[in-house]
């Protein structure tokens, strides 16, 4: 089973040292951040839509608003507000989420708290690939 408490956890391969880092899966254009990758968050960020191919953790420190947030997985332990779509969502002990979820499955915590509407989605999410060609936004390549 997957665990979405594994995505907290400090990979060995990462310089922790830093205080923020955009890796080269990740594009940020005008209001919009796509990428390949997953995202965790821990600050404030305010714009129309983040997309990420594999999964966005929204820590307990987070505060977002946005339009919407998309991945596959979602994992959310801070405040959001927007809509959420996603294959999974999961709530944790200190979310609030105030906006509707789009998802295959949701899972809520004790504790969290959700303001909005749940619409139980039966086909994938759109991909990182498709939101790139949504929004507009050039393929990232290594040169």
């Amino acid at each position: 089973m997957w665990n979405p408490w594994k995505l907290f956890m400090n990979k060995d391969d990462v310089d922790q040292s830093f205080s923020s880092l955009i890796s080269r899966g990740i594009r940020i254009e005008e209001n919009a951040m796509v990428g390949s990758e997953a995202l965790r968050i821990d600050g404030n960020i305010r714009m129309d839509r983040i997309c990420m191919d594999e999964a966005i953790i929204v820590s307990n420190t987070a505060q977002i608003n946005v339009e919407y947030l998309q991945a596959k997985r979602i994992i959310i332990d801070g405040v959001v507000d927007g809509m959420v779509r996603a294959d999974s969502v999961y709530l944790l002990e200190h979310a609030m989420l105030r906006g509707d979820i789009h998802a295959k499955e949701l899972s809520i915590e004790r504790g969290a708290k959700f303001y909005g509407r749940n619409f139980v989605v039966d086909e994938a999410m759109v991909s990182g690939e498709e939101a790139n060609q949504e929004f507009n936004f050039q393929p990232i390549t290594n040169s």
